[in-house]
C-alpha cells in the first residue's frame, strides 16, 4: 500500500478518497479499529479492516453507524472466505479441485458472481474471463497472494499450455429451487473470481450499510469504492452535503493524479499496469493478463470505470484494460450506465461514457 498523497487523503490503492479529513492511515492499520466523530449530532464511524488480500475501509454516518460498519467489514470477510481461491475450504477452491469431474453445490453468493462474471465474459467476448486462473498462476502472479512475487515471464510453451485451459465457455452453472451447482468440464482449469469479487464485496457491504439505514456511506475494498448518499462533515471539515471525492491515481507518478470523479451513488473501480508487475530485461509485464492470448495486455495502462455497480465497475476495467483503447472505449460506449477514464501508454488521458 503506498503512502497518502497528502494530508486528509484517504489511501485507496489506485484510487483517493478527498476531502474527508482524519479517516484512516495507510500505515499500521489493524483488525479492527475504527474512530468516531459527530457534527450536527450525525455519528460518523470510521472503521478498517483486511480482507480479500487488502485493505478494506468503511465510513458510515447516522444512527446505528458503528454496528453497521462492524457489519459490513464482517460482510466483506465472509464473501472472501466464500470467493478465494486460495483457501482450501472455499467453495470456489471446491469448484477448482472437482474440475473434470463433476458440479460442487455452492452458497447463492457464489452463483451470484460467477453467473455475472459469465454474462461479463460474453458480453465482452472473453476479454474478461473468469477462468484465467492458469494464465495467472503460469505468469506466477497467483503466487503473489503468497507474498512471493514473479521475477521473469514463462516460456512460451508454458503459456499456451496454460492458455488451453482458460475457457469461460466451458463453466457449468445449474439452478434447481435455491440449489445452486457450478463446475468446470475439464480438468486443470481453475475459477478465478479476483477481477470481480471485491466489486461484488463493496456491493454487498453497502447493502448492509444501507438495511442499516444508515444516511451516508463509503465502502473501499482495494481500491473497488462503492457509495451512499453525500459525504458527512466532519468538526474540521464542514463542506456537508457534498458528493464523495474520489482522486485517481497517476498510473506512473504514485503522488500525483490523473483527475478526480464525485460520486452520490454507484461505484468506481480501477485496473492499471503497475499494481502488480516485474521487469525482465528492460520490460514490464503486469498481472492483468488478456485471457486470448495468455500476454499481459497492452495499450492501456490504467482504466477507471464508474457504475451504479461496483462489481460491474470491477470486472468491466479489466475488461477494458483489456481490450485497449479503441476496443475498450467501444465496449463503454455500447455499456448502459457506465462511464470510464482511459489512460494509454502515452499517458494520454480519454473520457467516454455509455449510453
Amino acid at each position: 500500500m503506498r503512502r497518502p498523497l497528502a494530508a486528509g487523503l484517504l489511501a485507496a490503492g489506485a484510487l483517493v478518497v478527498l476531502g474527508c479529513t482524519a479517516v484512516l492511515a495507510a500505515r499500521g492499520w489493524s483488525w479492527p479499529s475504527s474512530t468516531a466523530a459527530a457534527h450536527q449530532d450525525v455519528p460518523v464511524v470510521r472503521r478498517a479492516g483486511f480482507a480479500m488480500g487488502t485493505f478494506v475501509q468503511v465510513v458510515a454516518a447516522g444512527a446505528g453507524a458503528q454496528a453497521a460498519a462492524d457489519a459490513a467489514l464482517e460482510e466483506v470477510a465472509r464473501l472472501d472466505r466464500l470467493l478465494n481461491r486460495f483457501d482450501a475450504t472455499s467453495p470456489v477452491a471446491a469448484i477448482n479441485a472437482q474440475a473434470g469431474r463433476g458440479m460442487v453445490e455452492v452458497p447463492a453468493e457464489v452463483g451470484e458472481v460467477v453467473t455475472l462474471a459469465l454474462d461479463v465474459a460474453r458480453r465482452t467476448g472473453g476479454a474478461f474471463d473468469p477462468t484465467v486462473a492458469p494464465l495467472v498462476d503460469a505468469w506466477g502472479f497467483g503466487a503473489v497472494e503468497r507474498g512471493e512475487p514473479p521475477s521473469r515471464p514463462p516460456s512460451p510453451q508454458a503459456i499456451e499450455e496454460a492458455r488451453q485451459r482458460v475457457d469461460y465457455t466451458a463453466v457449468r452453472l445449474e439452478r434447481e429451487g435455491d440449489a445452486v451447482r457450478v463446475g468446470l468440464a475439464r480438468a486443470g482449469m481453475a475459477l478465478d473470481l479476483g477481477g470481480i469479487a471485491k466489486g461484488y464485496a463493496a456491493d454487498r457491504a453497502l447493502a448492509v450499510l444501507r438495511a442499516h439505514g444508515v444516511s451516508s456511506a463509503l465502502v473501499d475494498v482495494g481500491g473497488e469504492i462503492a457509495v451512499l448518499g453525500r459525504r458527512p462533515a466532519t468538526a474540521s471539515d464542514r463542506e456537508d452535503g457534498e458528493g464523495w471525492r474520489v482522486g485517481i491515481q497517476h498510473p506512473r507518478d504514485p503522488r500525483g493524479l490523473v483527475t478526480t470523479v464525485e460520486l452520490t451513488t454507484g461505484a468506481v473501480a480501477t485496473s492499471g499496469d503497475y499494481e502488480r508487475l516485474f521487469e525482465w530485461e528492460g520490460r514490464r509485464y503486469h498481472h492483468l493478463i488478456d485471457p486470448r492470448t495468455g500476454w499481459p495486455a497492452t495499450g492501456l495502462v490504467s482504466v477507471s470505470v464508474l457504475h451504479e455497480s461496483a462489481a460491474v465497475a470491477d470486472a468491466l476495467a479489466t475488461a477494458v484494460m483489456v481490450l485497449g483503447p479503441r476496443r475498450g472505449q467501444a465496449l463503454v460506449r455500447e455499456w448502459p450506465g457506465a462511464q470510464a477514464i482511459l489512460v494509454d501508454e502515452s499517458l494520454r488521458v480519454t473520457r467516454v461514457q455509455g449510453p
